[in-house]
């Protein structure tokens, strides 16, 4: 009777815990094929040649530590032990799922960060259930498995979102300096090799105050517009340098380069059209309206 007593005990536990560790896979893991619990044994080597990331292959040592360890304390040979003991271990199965996603990951260059977090919020998530998952020897106990692979996940997560960060603040100096580049150009060639006339009569030659001094059929930025600057480069916008400036400064590209969400259709004439035009005319020796210095 008490035989029968701790066999019915036994296997309820063993369903709890598959019960949680579904959950958890469900809950933590973004890849779905993550979700089979019906998994192979594995040897307990590393089974990968290179890896990108020394985390990882630590936490994967760690795992294959401690199912060799249970397989010692068992008595048995790798897949002998496997069939016969631990195949049915709801801790052998998390193990297995950790060094498959360890070992296919170990050698990634670029880690997706929402999968390493998942990886390590399941990890972190299975701590909370040590008395479902207790184990044979406090020494080498699971918790203390899954409490070393969570902290070089986390430590590997680290890495992850510091490069994360080396990323985005190299984008945003290439965003400065490109809103500089343009804004340098402009402003020079509307200072030297042109000759509008009425550059002077703005505040700035910054491309974000040029806008405001577009005809309003070209003014893309809603509420930019400024009448008595429209009405001052009104004969330079006309001009063919004028015209090719102001493609440059109501094209999208310009306007979300410098944070502005364009609205409208672009210019009547596109820039190309714009350049193609201008180059016919110089070729011809006609500079009139040219609006260049010396013309």
């Amino acid at each position: 009777e008490n035989m029968a007593l701790c066999s019915g005990s036994s296997s309820a536990r063993k369903h709890r815990q598959q019960d949680v560790l579904v959950s958890i896979v469900h809950k933590h893991m973004k890849d779905a094929s993550m979700a089979d619990l019906d998994l192979a044994p594995t040897s307990t080597d590393r089974g990968i040649e290179r890896w990108e990331h020394s985390h990882l292959v630590a936490a994967l040592d760690i795992v294959n530590t401690y199912l060799d360890r249970r397989l010692q304390a068992s008595g048995c040979g790798f897949f002998f032990g496997f069939q016969r003991s631990l195949a049915d271990d709801a801790r052998v199965r998390v193990c297995e799922l950790l060094k498959g996603w360890l070992r296919s990951h170990a050698g990634t260059v670029d880690l997706c960060e929402d999968e390493v977090r998942g990886v390590c919020g399941f990890c972190r998530e299975l701590l909370n259930y040590q008395d479902l998952f207790d184990d044979w020897t406090r020494s080498s106990s699971f918790a203390n498995t899954m409490a070393e692979a969570h902290d070089h996940l986390r430590w590997q997560l680290e890495k992850v979102l510091e490069r994360d960060r080396s990323c985005a603040e190299l984008a945003q100096q290439v965003l400065s300096l490109s809103r500089n580049l343009v804004s340098d150009v402009i402003t020079f060639l509307m200072s030297y090799p042109m000759n509008l006339q009425k550059t002077d009569a703005l505040p700035s030659l910054e491309v974000v105050s040029l806008w405001m001094s577009l005809p309003d059929k070209e003014c893309r930025v809603p509420g930019r517009n400024n009448e008595q600057l429209q009405q001052a480069m009104h004969q330079d916008w006309q001009t063919v340098c004028g015209r090719l400036v102001s493609a440059v400064l109501s094209s999208t590209g310009c306007l979300r380069l410098f944070r502005a969400e364009p609205h409208g259709p672009c210019c009547e004439q596109p820039l190309a059209a714009r350049l193609q035009h201008a180059r016919a005319s110089f070729s011809r020796g006609r500079y009139k309206h040219s609006a260049l210095v010396g013309a």
